[in-house]
């Protein structure tokens, strides 16, 4: 096995901390006028999206680190929330959220893309007479949702944005290649936090990143095997990385913010029912044929720090095991790999990244080293962490 990461370059978001925009001496906002906002992607219909990775791949150095990132294209009818802060000497902050919706693509040029945004209802968002303008924007919309908060407090403002991420992945085959099964981008997050900069021309651009770790894999059987495959599972040993996450502003003297996970509705597995995207019957896989599919995850604030990186922001998942349940003589049994090198330490997966894993090779017999079946404490192993050039 092989991984390879991508910083997912991001599409859509949630604008989350955005830097003030003051007037400028060329532009200075009309106050009742609508404000004009368009989407940028950054290299680093109602609730349904057809946002989707690109599949273009660039290097990019950012911030010391050099590697591939992956465009995610825009699509028309992908619903974000924009909510706009304004204010003059700090004590006359008016906020206001609303609804947007893409409704023109703009060729994207290599690792960015680009999208024009309206109003989803109504007139959207207008310039105030203040003289600071901040802008907080986020995909999907959550402007609707009951635990959705952007408003004035007596501790200040006071700021929740909850992401969903299924435990049951809702995967969708792909019409170009029947073995691809793409995510559902529509539980893809992500967050503008680079400012919302306006234009000469009073256009307000909002640069998205990604908010969600990805992880792509490429499985095929152990060579000689042919079976059938009901189910796959991403089991985190110390860390729920599905069900609903509350991003918080914990600390708004600071801008500080958190994951913040809902009591009750979070879990440390992600599956996919392989029969449910098969017509309900397992899926067939022997050694030619190769299938890749993608499931989405959230990597919370409290796992450790990436050593690596001086970066807070930067948080590491290395706990992963994937499961694959098989049917062997007419019954299913489980094999199971844990995602460590040859000397049983788990391997690090950096937050908010795309990670592609490669050469899975699912034995039908054990032992096959490295593998094991759930439930057990065998040790696994064997395991090529290989970055990309």
């Amino acid at each position: 096995m092989r991984t390879r990461t991508a910083f997912a370059a991001s599409l859509l978001a949630l604008a989350v901390l955005a830097a003030g925009c003051k007037k400028s001496g060329f532009w200075s906002p009309t106050p009742g006028e609508q404000i004009r906002f368009r989407a940028v992607s950054n290299c680093a219909g109602g609730t349904e999206t057809k946002t989707a990775y690109s599949g273009e791949y660039f290097t990019v150095t950012e911030g010391g680190y050099s590697g591939k990132y992956e465009r995610i294209d825009w699509v028309t009818g992908d619903d974000i929330t924009v909510a706009y802060i304004s204010y003059t000497d700090g004590t006359d902050f008016l906020v206001n959220a609303d609804a947007y919706v893409v409704d023109e693509i703009k060729n994207p040029s290599q690792q960015v893309a680009f999208a024009g945004i309206r109003p989803k209802y109504g007139n959207g968002l207008k310039w105030t007479d203040r003289a600071n303008h901040e802008f907080y924007s986020c995909y999907p919309d959550v402007s609707s949702d009951e635990d959705f908060a952007f408003e004035l407090s007596a501790g200040g403002i006071t700021a929740a944005v909850p992401f969903d991420f299924p435990q049951a992945q809702q995967l969708t085959r792909s019409e170009s290649d029947e073995n691809v099964f793409l995510p559902d981008m529509a539980h893809a997050p992500m967050l503008s936090g680079s400012g919302g900069a306006i234009s000469t021309e009073g256009d307000v651009s909002l640069t998205f990143d990604p908010h969600f770790t990805a992880f792509e894999f490429q499985v095929t059987a152990k060579e000689g095997d042919s079976f059938t495959v009901n189910s796959f599972t991403l089991t985190s040993e110390n860390h729920n990385i599905t069900g609903r996450f509350i991003w918080t502003m914990v600390d708004p003297a600071n801008g500080t913010w958190k994951d913040v996970e809902k009591e009750g509705a979070v879990h440390n597995t992600a599956t996919v029912d392989f029969a449910a995207l098969n017509n309900d019957e397992p899926l067939a896989l022997n050694d030619s044929k190769t299938i890749t599919f993608t499931v989405i995850v959230c990597c919370p604030e409290k796992v450790e720090v990436d050593p690596e990186h001086s970066d807070p922001s930067n948080y590491n998942l290395n706990d992963l095991t994937i499961t694959f349940n098989i049917n062997k003589d007419g019954e299913p049994v489980n094999r199971s790999l844990k995602l460590a090198n040859s000397g049983g330490n788990y391997l690090s997966f950096r937050r908010n990244r795309k990670h592609r894993i490669t050469g899975i090779a699912v034995p039908l017999n054990l032992p096959v080293y490295g593998w094991f079946e759930m439930p057990s404490d065998s040790d696994a192993g064997g395991y090529t962490n290989e970055d990309w050039d």
